[in-house]
């Protein structure tokens, strides 16, 4: 049987013009990707090596929920506002460690004003890249939150935290630089009952927000 020569051809870069030798392509025809380039001779170099030793493997793609935090990351308020025709904003919680952002899915706590055992609980049902959102049952007079919690959340991965209600040892926590938004600052602790639950409906900022939602924020609060 006559061997018949494959080309490939379009969108090609040192990566996959590798992978497509390596899957048996013939001709390798590159064009914007060296034409383009501001080092034409070195991105010739590449490929030419790319294809000379095909076991080169392209980079792993990010999964779904990797792509969406890019996304959030790289965008402002302002551009979630207008896509999301000015709704998921959280008037009143702000951010207390200044210029932080974060992004990722929510772990809801819903406990009574300073009950403090269940938003510690969720440190450990809460995932590395995940949001604490809690609702502090309106009370800003006492804090279900400081600085120890907060530590937790960081050797854990948590990316941050959203409280309807109050925060304390700010200090220390603008020290960490970690992203806490709340609604009022107070340094009256509250104590462990043990009241409410984790991972329910609860409403934050005068938005309903459900385990698993993306919060995004970064001077303000938004799901």
């Amino acid at each position: 049987m006559n061997h018949i020569p494959i080309a490939v051809a379009g969108g090609l870069d040192a990566a996959t013009a590798g992978e497509a030798v390596s899957h048996g392509a013939d001709i390798v025809i590159v064009g914007g990707w060296i034409v383009r380039s501001a080092d034409v001779t070195g991105s010739t170099k590449k490929i030419r090596d790319a294809m000379d030793h095909p076991s080169i493997q392209p980079p792993k793609k990010k999964g779904l929920d990797e792509e969406i935090h890019s996304i959030l990351m790289q965008v402002s308020s302002s551009n979630i506002s207008d896509a999301m025709h000015r709704k998921g904003a959280m008037p009143g919680i702000v951010s207390i460690c200044g210029n932080v952002k974060m992004a990722g899915r929510a772990v809801t706590v819903q406990t009574f004003a300073g009950d403090w055992a269940k938003p510690v609980e969720a440190i450990d049902v809460a995932g590395k890249g995940d949001v604490i959102v809690i609702n502090n049952d309106g009370g800003v007079h006492v804090a279900p939150w400081g600085e120890l919690a907060t530590l937790s959340c960081m050797q854990k991965g948590i990316v941050g935290v959203v409280i309807d209600g109050a925060v304390r040892d700010v200090d220390d926590i603008r020290a960490l630089k970690f992203p806490i938004f709340a609604r009022a600052i107070v340094p009256n602790a509250g104590e462990p009952k043990g009241f409410g639950e984790i991972n329910a409906e609860i409403q934050c900022g005068g938005q309903q927000v459900h385990p698993g939602d993306w919060i995004v924020a970064m001077k303000v609060a938004w799901w």
